[in-house]
């Protein structure tokens, strides 16, 4: 194998990108940036300092850290995200906390970071191929 075959996209993991086809989310898109991006590891780093050691392992706890970073450092934006009424859900900051707050919508969570780990996994080479190069 080339090791040009293995290259990243890495200004794409930097800066984002819109991902669909996210299992267990529909026809929802999300713009999210790399999965290990440059801020989420800063941050990573920085809210599990501040955690008493303690505390760490405690899903509660992860589940926060997890929250913060998304919100944060990978979701940028979002397509066909739908209120109970069926009315187009705006992407605010609060829209995004009320839905990662809620245990029972750990799909979009799981969504989210599935998206940011696609974007972070995109080789050079895939996307000069669907450009047509």
């Amino acid at each position: 194998m080339k090791l040009a075959n293995l290259k990243i996209d890495s200004a794409r993991l930097e800066h984002g990108d819109w991902v669909g086809d996210i299992p267990g989310l529909g026809d929802i898109r999300l713009r999210v940036r790399g999965l290990g991006n440059d801020d989420y590891r800063r941050r990573q780093s920085e809210l599990s300092a501040a955690l008493p050691r303690h505390l760490r392992k405690e899903p509660a706890e992860q589940d926060k850290i997890l929250n913060t970073l998304i919100v944060e450092t990978l979701l940028e934006g979002w397509e066909k995200v739908e209120a109970d009424d069926g009315k187009p859900l705006a992407f605010t900051r609060e829209n995004v906390l009320a839905i990662l707050s809620d245990p029972d919508m750990r799909a979009f969570s799981d969504g989210v970071i599935w998206a940011a780990g696609a974007v972070s996994e995109r080789r050079k080479s895939d996307l000069d191929d669907d450009a047509g190069n």
